[in-house]
Order: C-alpha cells, then structure tokens, then sequence
C-alpha cells in the first residue's frame, strides 16, 4: 500500500468526556507515535504509552485510535504526530529474493520520515517567502527570549516593563521639582532677550522677563554666572579657607605670579625672593607649584621639603644668573619632583668667573623629568666642586630618577654620585664640535663629558640604572668613569645610544686602584656605540665587570666628522689604569665590532687588549675586519680566556748542553684559548764537541702554565750523525712549559743525549699542539714576611673569615731582602765557588753576606739558568754571616760561570696553610691579595721601605695590606728600639696610606693591644710601657697560639679577624 496522505499529525480540543482520539496516518508500531497534552495555561505534557494511554491500528494500513485512560479536560488540547526513529531496518541482498510489500514498507518509512521533518520545519519561525524582510509568528507567541543588549535585539516583555517603570519613576521626579501653575501659561522669551534678566508676572499672571535692579544679590549672582564672573571673585594664597571651599581647592596650585607672591614675569626683574617664598608656601601647605611663565631668578632655588613642581609647557621655566659655585635649583629634601619647561643659565662657555651648575640634588627619592637644562659652563679644568664645575644636573643623593631631560650647552651633562638611582631616557650633548671654540680639544676647554660617573673629583657612584639614553657630541666622552680618582661600581649600562663624541664613548679609566679610585663589577650591555673618535669603548683598570652584547662600529662618517684630528678608531678596548691598575677579571662576551680599514691616516682596530690583563673572559664576539684585533703577547692567553687566534713569531734557542751554535732557526705560534698552536725549526749553524740534552725554548706565553696536553712531534730532522739512522727524535715538554725536551727514541729506549748526534748542517722542524689548564683567576691570598706569619691560627682563622685560599711564602727569621726575594720582586748576584755550576751536587757561593739570608734559610731557586734549592750556612755566629748553598734539582752539563750569575728565587710555598701544603708552585702570586709582614729582621728599615716600593710595582693589583711591626719586650716606650720601630711604622703608613693595616684610625698594632685584660696586672704593665700585652703573647714577641693564662683572645686570632675585617672595608674579599 502507498503512503497517500501527507498528514502525519493530529489535533483535538477535550470536552471532558471523550477518551479515544483517532490518526489518521499509518504507523508501523503503537511507538512510533508521540502524544501531547496542552492545558488551559499553555503547559504542554508528553503522555506516558500503555500508562497515559494506548494505541490501537499500529502495523495496519486503516490508522487508528489513542485511547486515554481518563477524559481529556474541558479545553485542553491533545497532538498525535508521528515520529519514527531514523534507521533503515530492510536488508537487501545480491539476488536475493524479496516480496513487493518488503520494498514497499521500506519505501513507506522513508516517506514518512521526510514528512515527520517537514512537520517539524513547519514548526520553525519562518519568512513567508524567500524575498520577505521578516519572520511572520503566525499569531504565537515567542518565549525564553533574553532580554536585549544590543541595539537591534527583539525586546521582552520584562525589558519593556523594567524600562517603563524606570521613566515613569524619573519623569516623576522631574516633575515633582518643576514650578507648575494650575492653568496652561505663555511661554519664555527667546535666549536673546532673556539673557541677563530675571523671570516674573505681569498683572494676568503671564509669564515676562525684567532687569534686575543694580546691586541687588540677582543682579551679583547674575553677574557671577557669566562666563567672566570668574574674575569677579578675589582669592590669595595667604589667607586661609574653609575645608570644601573653592578658596581652599584652589590653594592646592600655586601660580608664582599668584597673590601675595607676584613673581615677575617680563624677564628683567629678579623673581628669586617670589619664587622661593611660593616654594616655601607650597611645602607648608603640600601644594603643587605650577611655573606658567618664564622667570629670571639671580640665586639658588632651594626645595628642603616634599615638593612636585610642574611647568605648565616647554615655554615656562627659570633662567639663573646665580653666582659661581652656586647650582641654580637645589634639591636639600626628599621626595621633590620637578616636571617639565626649562631651567637655563646664562650659557657663556668661554668665562672663566662664571662657574654655574644646574640641578643639585642632594635629597632622596626625588624626580627630575622632562626637563630642558642648558646653559652651565664653567671654564677650563679644576679639581674642585666649591667654585662650580658647569654641571648641568648633579646627584648626590639615593634612588633619585632623572628622566627624559634634555640636557645640553653645559660642561658636564649629568654627574653622578650616588647611589642605586636612575637615569633613563636622557639626551645629552655640549655640541662640541659645532661650537666655535678652537679644535682640538685640549683641558682648558669648556666642553667635556656627558655624563660623570663619580663626580668630576673624588667621588662615589654606585647602583645606578643607566638606560635608554642618547649622548652625543660632547667635548670629551659620552659617559665617563674612574678617571676623576673616584669610585664607579655596581652600575648597570645598557640599550643607551652613544656616538659623535669627541674623545671616547664609554670611558672607564682607573687613575690609581686605591680605597677612593676604583670602576669594578659595572655592567656594560646592548648599548650602540659608534663613531666616537678616539675609541667607543675604552676599559682602563677596570675589574670585575659584564662587557656583553655591545655594537661598536665606525663607518666612513667619521673621516668628515673628525677630519684633521683622527685617532685610532678602536671599538673596544682593556688598557691599562694608571699605578699598574690591570683590567682584571672582566666578561667581554657577544659583541659586534667593525672598525675602518687602517691606512696612512686612520689606524682601526676591533679589540684591544692590554699586556696587563688578567683574568679576562673574551669569547664570541664577531669582529670585521677578521684580523684587526691587537692582542701584543701571547702571555695573554695564558692568563686570560681569549677565542681570538694570533699568531706569533719567535726565535727558538738551545737552552743547556754546550757545544752547538744555531744559525737560521724561526718559530710561528698561533694562540687560541688555552691552545697554543706551534711550528719551530732549529739549525745548526756550527758544532763543537756538542754534549748534553736538546732542549730548547722559550715558547712565548707559556712560561708558569700546567700543560695538560700536547702532540709536539718531529715533523723533519735531517744531516744528524750516522749512528742516528734507526733512531726517532722524540719530543716533550721540559722543565718548564715553555721548553721542548727533544729526546733520541731507540730501540725502545730514550735517551736524553741527541744534542751529541749534532752536525754544522743539523736540521730540526717540529709541529703540534700544546693545551694548557685554563687560567683560573686567583681571588686567593699570598703571604710574604717573617715569623709573625707562619702561624696556623692566623691562616686558618683568615680562611675562614675570607672563604679562600691562604698561598704562605713566609720563613720564621726571613729578612726584608728574602721577603722581597720570595715575592719575584728582586734578584741577586753570586758567584759559584770554583768558577762553575757543577753538573750535579751542590756548590756554595759568593759573597758571604750579613742580613739578607738569616741562617736556617732555605727555598726554590734558579742561579745561572739551572733550577734548584739554597740553604745557608753560618759563617759568624757573633754578625750572623752567612753564605749560600745551591743544589741542582737534577744533573746536567757543568755550567762555567765567568763573573756573577742571577740568583732568583722561585715562587713556592715555604709554610703550610690549612688549604695548601708547602712545596706547592704559585706562579700567579702576583695576581692575589698580599698580606706583607716583613720589616723585623731587617738591619735597614729604610731598605724596608724602599723594597716595599718595589714589590708594590711587581704586583697586577694594588690589593695588598702592609702589617705595622710589633714590639719585643723589651722595646718599652723611650728606648731606641722603641723609638725606631715607631719611625717605621710611620714610614710605612705614609707612604702606604692606602694600604697600611688601620681602620677609623686604628692600626693593626693598637688592635692587638686595646684586647689586652685590664684585671691582670702585667697586662696593664706591659701597656703602660708601651708594648705588646703578655697575655696575647706566645713569647717575648710573638702573638699567641692558643689561650694564654689571663688572656681574653688568642693572639694570633685577634690579628687574622683585624686583618679580614681590613680587607673586607676595602671590597677585595670576603
């Protein structure tokens, strides 16, 4: 049967009394019918089959009934519709055999599906056509809406109604506020002839407008009420007003040119005492000042308490006339901000009396941004603050922020010395070389640095946040540091754009490393720097700094910008300080340099580095031209981590042996890193008798290193003697690593006797790679001196308190002359008893002497080339004569000593230490921190202190502590021993003053004895004679070991902790 009808629902209205409900459509199971109830409130229910109701005719082609168990209300509405799950349940087979009636149910199913959706589309809101412009409802309802929030949203209901009440409320309320007459009244004139009038009635009550009388409060408040009544209103700063009151509001601004004060304002007239009576007003009654004119002031502004100052445009501002040594705006509080306009000096570069400074900010937490400060010069060079430097903006205070200022025409931009401030987005430049003053510049000049990092003299600048600024074009260098004899640490220096200055870009020179002049642990980082003309970026003396990420370049620019007064364009540099300040222990890591080619004006440069340097970290960096970096020494790579190769050249020379002349021999050293590189060929030139060992030397660079690897290989020999056919020269390193120790390989064996097969026509080439142990940059101490210093509880105790390693070259009984001896700084002649160095064994040499080698002495040394250990022999017992002993540390050949031969002695151990044994080498001694304690056992005390002087030269910094000599007992006060032990260590205080063991005037010496016990008489004896207390004492002299009977310290203890405590208030350690 077919599907004939395309109904597939049906709806009823009850009566209360019918129960059974015909569909009028087929149905393949009482299922697939959906039955719904509607009642009178528009609820609609789906029926429950078999419980709601049943179904008869399902399966049949005649439709059928829904039966409900109860009458269906009065009114309410009852829905059959069809709804079929949507499968496809016939499964036809290939030639399978199917009845029509199969196919045709199929069929049925499908139909009555596509009419089930259509049903429900009919459902949908629709348009009523394709072309309409709208839904059509149908006369329903739509619900569940929610309520609008955009313009064309459908509203609800609840919408509207909220929306309505809220007007009606509104409209209420304006309207119970409105003057309402009972009967309908005329209206108002027009604006204009209204205006200035008040409203009233005439004789009818219609609405009129009148003037009021003159006088009358309407007329004043009419008055009041025009756009000029404003001005009709007085007010003045000096009178008080109520809280809430306009008077009062308008008190919280100041205008200079306000009542009482008046600044004037025509450019002539001083407003000094007007401006700084509204600066005292505004800071008494927390007011803001607002400049709004320009002022011409002839003294000091001073702000001493919390204060904001703003200019009302870049037109408003003050210009000084302030006297020389006096600053312009001072800034003698905190939290003081000054914003925008000007601040101006009378911009005359060329006097030499007007000395004007700008901004002086001796206060906390204070801020000067977006301000133009010009115009302050003070002529030629000075070395003091008192008469005014010509310094546009000076800090001396605490995380005070200078920001956005144009800074310019002054002598100095920007000083600094403070601490942890900020200076931020500066411009900053004296436009020196489009001045008229002449060229070059030389210190007369009144244009110098942008900024001054530790003042101009002798000053401190720490912790500062330098970003994002730009210095241009000033006399000297853009920033500049160190080399005013102050201190620049602990600053950071980065994204700034530096280029076009007349001297250098960054400029950190160290004049001498004392307690008051050092540049140390400063971060240098992404900044641009370039063109500057005589270096961008110029390292002098300066430790333990961050040099990263920089870009530094010159361009051909520079060749009109500088013409006539070139220099080297050198884009980074370690140079040294002045005093021997080495630039130690810096990262200089992922910069970007391009230099110039050099030609026979220009010299250009990438990097330079400096023969002093020590401990230098120089890796990455990408420099152009390849092969423009100056590194004068391969000694650097030794004590310095550079991935720059350099190749050297040297003359290799037979060291020992005898009997062999060479002729035309050469040497290449290519340096990388810890990998040194070598190509050396040697030939003899002519031949005598050779004997001994071949070895030969010195490699550049290596002299003092470890070796912890190398492939040195004969590469060619040729024309040495016959018997050396079936023999291989074999190669190692010598006594030392900058010698090659060249042995004869034969029949398994090595000989060390190759310079024997020597001929006038030998040849020798020799390759291979020698790879050192890194250079580890010492931070440790080394002590030099006599007995004072070989005690355990000292360098324990100093280990402790300084967390590094004690190196004790010291010997109980060392004289001065073997103090400075074990340090390198000096050597000696001697002359071996019978002529010659014996090839092995000992010989004693010559002169005996009095007071350089006490008897007992005994070290590593090196006489006449040979290395080897002295000891001493007592030739007087009465003067303490004694003559030297030198033993070979292995056979060699004898060595004929003519005249005299240099005695050195080697820089090993002499005392253990908790950290490191004696016998230990400690060739980068000179790098440490040195504790020098040496001047007892000297017969000179003068040549004390002239060898100081020595061994201070021979140090690579100026970290060292010189220890006042003590007492014995029997040095009591006006003796001569007393009285020349005073002489010495006044000498040694002024001449080291730097240096010389005392802190708030205190030396080590009074140390020892202000720990004496005032309960025990001998203490308070030994005081009063002006010698060292007993109870600190080991012996008649030296500090004690351990707790003496009615000691409160341990001598030794009490001189370790001052001695730290020293080093510590010097930031070397600890």
């Amino acid at each position: 049967m077919t599907v004939s009808t395309e109904v597939d629902h049906n709806d009823y209205t009850g009566n209360g009394v019918t129960t059974s409900f015909p569909y009028t459509f087929r149905i393949f199971k009482k299922s697939d019918l959906v039955v719904q109830v509607v009642d009178l409130n528009e609820n609609i229910t789906e029926l429950i089959l078999d419980t709601d109701y049943t179904v008869t005719g399902a399966g049949g082609y005649t439709c059928g009934d829904v039966v409900l168990s109860s009458p269906l209300a009065n009114g309410y509405q009852i829905s059959i519709s069809r709804e079929l799950p949507v499968t496809q349940e016939t499964d036809l087979r290939n030639q399978g055999k199917f009845f029509a009636e199969v196919h045709e149910n199929a069929f049925d199913k499908l139909t009555m599906l596509i009419q089930q959706v259509r049903s429900w589309l009919s459902l949908a809101l629709r348009k009523p056509s394709f072309v309409a412009n709208y839904y059509d409802a149908l006369g329903n309802y739509i619900r569940n809406l929610r309520d609008p929030s955009r313009p064309q949203d459908a509203a609800t209901k609840n919408y509207v109604d909220n929306l309505s009440e809220g007007n009606n409320s509104y409209a209420d309320n304006l309207f119970s506020r409105t003057l309402r007459v009972p009967e309908k009244i005329n209206t108002l004139p027009s604006s204009l002839d209204r205006a200035n009038k008040i409203p009233a009635f005439d004789s009818n009550g219609n609405a009129i407008v009148i003037i009021p009388q003159s006088g009358s409060a309407s007329d004043v408040l009419i008055e009041l009420a025009k756009p000029s009544g404003s001005g009709l209103v007085g007010f003045s700063h000096s009178n008080n007003y109520n809280p809430g009151m306009v008077g009062e509001k308008l008190q919280n601004v100041v205008y200079p040119t306000d009542a009482p004060f008046y600044a004037p304002t025509d450019g002539t007239s001083d407003a000094t005492t007007a401006l700084q009576s509204a600066i005292t007003h505004c800071e008494g009654k927390n007011a803001v000042l607002c400049i709004n004119k320009s002022f011409s002031v002839s003294d000091s502004l001073s702000i001493s308490s919390p204060l904001c100052v703003f200019a009302m445009n870049e037109q408003c501002g003050i210009v000084s006339s302030a006297p020389a040594g006096h600053a312009a705006v001072i800034f003698n509080g905190d939290n003081i901000c000054w914003n925008g306009g000007f601040i101006r000096g009378l911009n005359q570069p060329s006097s030499s009396t007007i000395r004007q400074d700008g901004v002086l900010l001796n206060g906390n937490d204070c801020v000067l941004d977006n301000v133009s400060i010009n115009g302050f010069f003070a002529k030629g060079l000075h070395t003091s603050n008192a008469d005014g430097s010509g310094v546009g903006i000076r800090d001396y205070g605490t995380r005070n922020t200078i920001s956005k200022c144009r800074v310019e025409y002054n002598k100095f931009g920007i000083s600094l010395e403070g601490k942890d401030g900020w200076v931020l987005g500066n411009y900053v430049s004296n436009h020196y070389r489009m001045s008229s003053e002449a060229k070059p510049w030389d210190d007369t000049s009144n244009y110098w640095d942008g900024i001054v990092g530790g003042g101009e003299w002798l000053g401190v600048a720490t912790g500062y946040l330098i970003d994002g600024n730009e210095f241009e074009d000033n006399g000297q260098s853009g920033i500049y540091a160190g080399g005013n004899g102050g201190i620049f640490a602990k600053n950071r220096i980065t994204n700034n754009h530096i280029h076009g200055n007349w001297n250098r870009g960054i400029d950190f020179g160290v004049v001498q490393r004392l307690a008051n002049s050092d540049v140390y642990e400063n971060i240098i980082t992404d900044n641009i720097v370039h063109n500057n003309r005589a270096a961008n970026i110029w390292l002098a003396g300066v430790r333990d700094s961050i040099i990263n990420n920089n870009n530094s370049w010159f361009t051909d620019d520079y060749r009109s910008m500088f013409a006539g007064n070139f220099d080297a364009c050198v884009c980074l540099t370690l140079a040294d300080g002045g005093e021997k300040a080495a630039p130690t222990g810096n990262q200089v890591n992922g910069n970007r340099c391009k230099t110039l080619e050099s030609d026979d004006q220009i010299s250009g440069f990438t990097l330079n580095i400096t023969d002093t340097a020590r401990g230098n970290q120089v890796r990455d960096n990408v420099l152009s031209p390849i092969g423009e970096a100056y590194i004068p020494n391969p000694e650097l790579y030794a004590v310095n981590n550079i991935d720059i190769p350099t190749e050297f050249a040297f003359t290799p020379q037979l060291i020992g042996g005898s009997g062999v002349t060479l002729g035309n021999s050469s040497g290449k050293l290519t340096a990388n890193g810890n990998v040194f590189s070598l190509s050396l060929s040697i030939s003899a030139q002519s031949v005598s008798s050779p004997s001994g060992s071949l070895t030969i030397g010195y490699i550049p660079g290596l002299s003092g290193t470890s070796v912890r690897h190398h492939n040195v290989r004969t590469e060619f020999y040729n024309n040495l003697n016959t018997t050396m056919q079936r023999a291989q020269p074999y190669v190692n390193i010598g006594d030392s690593a900058d010698q090659l120790r060249v042995y004869r390989l034969a029949d398994g064996l090595s000989k060390d006797d190759l310079l024997e097969y020597f001929m006038s026509n030998s040849d020798l080439r020799m390759v291979g790679d020698i790879e050192i142990e890194p250079y580890n940059f010492s931070r440790s101490v080394t002590v030099v001196g006599h007995s004072f210093c070989t005690s355990d509880v000292m360098s324990t105790e100093l280990n402790r308190l300084l967390g590094t390693d004690i190196y004790n070259f010291a010997r109980g009984g060392a004289s001065d002359v073997e103090v400075a001896m074990s340090q390198e700084a000096i050597t000696r002649q001697y002359a071996p008893v019978g002529g010659s160095i014996p090839a092995s064994g000992s010989v004693a040499l010559t002169p005996t002497e009095v007071g350089i080698f006490w008897n007992g002495a005994t070290g590593k040394c090196i006489f006449g080339g040979i290395d080897g250990t002295f000891s001493t022999t007592l030739v007087n017992a009465g003067t303490g004569e004694t003559q030297l002993v030198f033993t070979r540390d292995s056979a060699g050949s004898a060595v004929s000593v003519s005249t005299t031969a240099t005695f050195a002695m080697r820089p090993y151990t002499r005392f253990n230490t908790n950290t490191i044994p004696a016998g230990r080498k400690h060739s980068l001694h000179r790098d440490d921190i040195y504790i020098v304690w040496g001047g007892r056992n000297s017969t000179d005390y003068t040549r004390y202190v002239s060898e100081l002087h020595t061994m201070v030269a021979n140090m690579h910094t100026q970290r060292f502590v010189i220890c006042p000599e003590f007492p014995y007992d029997t040095e009591t006060t006006g003796t001569t021993g007393a009285t020349n032990l005073a002489a010495l260590n006044n000498n040694l205080k002024a001449d080291f003053p730097d240096n010389y063991c005392q802190i708030s005037g205190v030396d080590l010496l009074q140390n020892f004895k202000s720990k004496y016990n005032p309960a025990y008489a001998g203490d308070v004896t030994d005081i009063a004679n002006g010698i060292t207390p007993r109870s600190l004492r080991e012996d008649n002299l030296h500090p004690s070991e351990t707790l003496q009977p009615n000691g409160l310290y341990i001598g030794a203890k009490v001189n370790a902790d001052f001695i730290a405590q020293f080093i510590k208030s010097k930031g070397w350690g600890g």
